[in-house]
């Protein structure tokens, strides 16, 4: 969905979602993986939670409460 937002002239939003969604997943794999002894369920919950948080930041866009000016 970020293409979409791209698309719609909000490039740095969609940078934005997909860089959270990339921090938020390399901070959680070595928790989940490492500390949580899961292996590789731990690395999968950790990519389904960070691109949960993309999708959110997504949702509120389309929904106007995130809605940011062309710049």
């Amino acid at each position: 969905m970020s293409n979409a937002i791209r698309a719609e002239g909000h490039s740095r939003f969609a940078m934005v979602i997909m860089l959270l969604s990339s921090v938020v997943n390399i901070i959680l794999d070595p928790i989940f993986i490492f500390e949580l002894n899961m292996g590789i369920m731990g690395a999968a919950v950790a990519t389904v939670i960070s691109q949960a948080i993309g999708s959110v930041m997504v949702i509120y866009y389309y929904a106007g409460s995130m809605y940011m000016p062309l710049s």
